[in-house]
């Protein structure tokens, strides 16, 4: 048989030919020769099971096994499919990898802690990754901002810094916090769009609650640079760094907590750290970019500024008898600041203690709601909050307002017995209301996820009851688009008392005709 003449086999050259020696089509091993040719140099033949990657003997098997035998191009196209398959992690790749190992599961339990040896460690090789700018840039910031780098970030700000020298603190600072403030403050991560969530996570965390973790880490911090400066004469660079990096952490805490910047303790930590920058030399100046420094300065001072024009809340309780001396007497001031006292059981002077919508001694009350004028100078609170007062209060009358006056309409309305209604589309006060006579509850029902069920029955209006089939009267509902869901309902009676609800289901309503051709509509409502 011609060998020759036979085509050769793909297949085998890729190291996925199954059927070895008994192929119909040649396999060339190197410089032309066949299979069937072939002979080791142990004089023994070439094994089809390895061939085609089959053979489970090993070295116990009594064929030729590859280049220790038989040199095979199979075996090197396999090789290099599996080379191409395999992830070999380049440096930084590695670096990374090794250094999660630190970020604790947080399903597991409780992490164990990585001590202040541990902890420099874990953040110094974090500010490595974050500082070269590459792939595992972003990854370190986003591994910091789950659960188990949040961990890592609270046993930091646990450390017991009174417990360590003088030095000991210093050289915590520079070697465990410069490090981990330097990382999440880098520009390159403050600036990134995918990384946004990422960071406002970890500079809320460390923010805490009121401040009470960032507040003390920063009480700690400003306590370490007067030493490090006065005490233990640091070298100038390095603090002006430490300094830096403190300043725009300070600054993105701030922008990223908004009540920050009014917290008692952050102007006092500021201003300690602005006495540090004052005293660095002309070399540290020049060694740190200075200009950065400065300008991360004058924003956290900025912020502050506007910070501390916002007055502490008033104490309703105390202010009663010092608003009627101090404001203009031609203007009656809200809540307890007015002559005559509160207009309502919703008239307060501090706009947190009232209620959007309007309650019954609103409703019924005759007195003119207190709207402040356009001057500042005479507005019953200063800056920022009368501007905020002022908007608030506008706002309401402009939209709420227009809803109790009709509410209040209504009601007198039914306290007159020589009122006669006409339709149930009514305009008042500016505003077009649907009026529906003769309500009833027919049921209530207490859920315990969606509150109150109230189910009403009510006279159909004129325009639907004029309709004697129940398809013309559904039509003439849809058209209408009355009683639409989430549409605000206002159930009032004769003697003024008043609650709003809103819609929560049209479907089920029952339509029934009574002998004097009235129909009756019941409709699902929720307060």
């Amino acid at each position: 048989m011609a060998l020759q003449s036979r085509q050769t086999c793909r297949l085998f050259a890729q190291g996925k030919c199954r059927y070895g020696a008994s192929c119909k089509y040649r396999h060339i091993f190197g410089e032309g020769e066949d299979s069937a040719n072939v002979v080791s140099p142990s004089g023994r033949q070439p094994c089809q099971y390895y061939q085609s990657g089959r053979c489970n003997r090993g070295d116990a098997c009594t064929f030729a096994h590859g280049d220790k035998d038989t040199p095979r191009s199979s075996d090197s196209a396999r090789d290099l499919q599996t080379a191409s398959l395999k992830f070999v992690p380049d440096e930084d790749e590695q670096k990374f990898l090794t250094w999660r190992r630190d970020v604790p599961d947080m399903r597991r339990g409780r992490p164990r802690a990585l001590g202040t040896v541990g902890l420099s460690k874990f953040f110094r090789t974090a500010w490595e990754m974050v500082s070269r700018n590459n792939t595992t840039s972003p990854r370190v910031v986003s591994t910091l901002a789950t659960e188990g780098g949040l961990a890592r970030i609270d046993e930091l700000c646990r450390t017991d810094f009174e417990r360590l020298t003088v030095g000991g603190k210093v050289s915590c600072f520079e070697q465990l916090i410069v490090p981990f403030l330097r990382a999440i403050s880098d520009k390159h991560i403050l600036s990134s769009f995918l990384l946004e969530n990422a960071v406002g996570t970890i500079f809320t965390f460390l923010y805490g609650v009121n401040g009470r973790r960032g507040i003390l880490l920063l009480e700690s911090i400003a306590g370490i640079l007067l030493t490090a400066k006065f005490d233990v004469k640091s070298d100038d660079e390095v603090l002006g760094v430490s300094i830096s990096a403190t300043l725009a952490a300070l600054h993105q805490m701030l922008v990223c907590n908004q009540t920050a910047s009014i917290e008692e303790g952050i102007s006092e930590i500021v201003e300690t750290i602005s006495a540090c920058v004052d005293e660095l030399s002309d070399d540290a100046v020049v060694g740190v970019n200075i200009q950065i420094t400065f300008r991360h300065l004058e924003k956290i001072r900025t912020r502050l500024r506007f910070g501390n024009e916002i007055p502490p809340p008033i104490d309703s309780r105390h202010t009663a008898t010092k608003g009627a001396a101090t404001f203009d007497v031609g203007q009656e001031w809200p809540g307890n600041l007015s002559p005559d006292g509160p207009r309502h059981d919703n008239d307060h002077e501090n706009i947190s203690d009232i209620k959007i919508l309007p309650t019954a001694g609103e409703i019924q009350s005759h007195r003119l709601e207190y709207l402040p004028t356009t001057d500042p100078g005479k507005l019953h609170l200063p800056g920022v909050r009368g501007l905020l007062d002022r908007q608030f209060r506008l706002l309401r009358e402009d939209t709420v307002g227009q809803l109790r006056d009709c509410v209040r309409q209504i009601i007198e309305n039914l306290a007159d017995p020589t009122f006669q209604p006409s339709g149930n589309r009514r305009a008042m006060h500016g505003a077009h209301i649907w009026v529906y006579n003769n309500v009833s509850i027919s049921e209530i029902i207490f859920e315990k996820r969606k509150g109150i069920h109230i189910s009403l029955e009510f006279e159909q209006p004129p325009g639907a009851r004029a309709l004697s089939k129940d398809e013309a009267r559904k039509t003439w509902w849809a058209e209408t688009k009355q009683l639409q869901l989430d549409s605000l309902l206002c159930l009032v009676d004769s003697n003024g008392r008043s609650v709003f609800l809103s819609v929560s289901d049209r479907e089920g309503r029952k339509e029934t005709q009574d002998e004097e051709g009235i129909i009756e509509d019941a409709g699902g409502f929720t307060t």
